[in-house]
C-alpha cells in the first residue's frame, strides 16, 4: 500500500493487493475527490498511478507543512517495493473548492412529452465525467429513469441542458426528479412539481466553502513496484 500524508492527514492512498499465487497479477485501487474511485489488474512489475486530491482543511497549518508519501510494507509478502515520485508531481494552492453545483431545474409535463431544462454552473473543481439522470415518479407507482452522459466539465463551468423525453405512459405524472453524477459526488434536484421552500441541499450552510478543502494537492506517482523478486520466490515453491 503506498501512503501520502500531509500534517499526518491523509490524502492518497494506493492499495495493491495479489490474488492468487497461482498467477502474477494483482489488483489496485485508489480514490480522491477529483476522480472518485479508480481500480484495475495489472500484470507487469511496473505500475504507473496518477492521483489529484484536495488535503483537508484541518490538516493546514501556518508556515511550514510536510507532505509524505511512503509505502506501508506491514502486510506484504516482501519489502523488495521501490516508488518513485515523478518530478513533475506539484502542490498548488488554490480558491476553488471541490465541484459543487448551482442550478436552476424545471420540468414541463405536456400530453405527450415532458420537457427538461437544466442551467447553473460548477462553483468548484472540474470534473472528469458529468452524468444528468431524470427519474419520472407515476401515480401508479411506476417510475421510467434516462440517462445523458456530458463528459468533462472544466472548473467553474456552466450547464445548459434541454430535453424533452416521452410521456408515453397512462398513470399521471406524480413527480421529476433530476441528478447530477459524477465520479466523486452527486447532487439530487426536484424539476417538477416545483418546491414551494429551497430544498435542505441548497441550504447556505451546504453551499458554504468554510469547512471544505482550501489547498489542491496534484500528485503524479511513478511507482515501480519490483514485485519481480516477489515472483521469482513464488515461482520457487513447490507445489502443494
Amino acid at each position: 500500500m503506498l501512503i501520502g500524508e500531509w500534517n499526518g492527514h491523509g490524502f492518497y492512498q494506493l492499495s495493491l493487493k495479489p490474488v492468487t499465487d497461482l498467477e502474477d497479477g494483482y489488483k489496485w485501487s485508489t480514490v480522491d475527490m477529483i476522480n472518485g474511485g479508480s481500480h484495475g489488474y495489472e500484470t507487469s512489475p511496473v505500475f504507473a498511478g496518477a492521483s489529484t486530491n484536495f488535503a483537508m482543511y484541518e490538516a493546514i497549518q501556518p508556515g511550514w507543512n510536510e507532505v509524505s508519501i511512503f509505502p506501508y510494507l506491514m502486510d506484504a509478502s516482501n519489502n523488495d517495493i521501490v516508488v518513485l515520485v515523478k518530478k513533475e508531481s506539484e502542490i498548488i494552492a488554490t480558491s476553488w473548492r471541490r465541484a459543487f453545483f448551482e442550478v436552476e431545474t424545471d420540468a414541463e409535463v405536456g400530453p405527450d412529452t415532458i420537457d427538461l431544462r437544466i442551467e447553473g454552473e460548477n462553483l468548484g473543481w472540474g470534473v472528469p465525467g458529468l452524468s444528468i439522470r431524470a427519474i419520472v415518479f407515476r401515480e401508479d407507482g411506476s417510475r421510467r429513469v434516462h440517462n445523458w452522459s456530458l463528459g468533462t466539465l472544466e472548473p467553474l463551468g456552466s450547464i445548459e441542458f434541454r430535453r424533452s423525453v416521452p410521456n408515453d405512459a397512462g398513470a399521471p405524472v406524480l413527480s421529476v426528479i433530476v441528478e447530477l453524477n459524477w465520479e466523486s459526488g452527486r447532487q439530487v434536484f426536484q424539476a417538477w412539481p416545483k418546491e414551494t421552500e429551497p430544498p435542505w441541499y441548497t441550504w447556505p450552510v451546504f453551499r458554504s466553502s468554510v469547512g471544505s478543502m482550501i489547498a489542491l494537492v496534484v500528485v503524479w506517482v511513478g511507482a515501480p513496484m519490483l514485485f519481480q523478486a516477489w515472483r521469482d520466490t513464488r515461482r520457487s515453491r513447490p507445489l502443494s
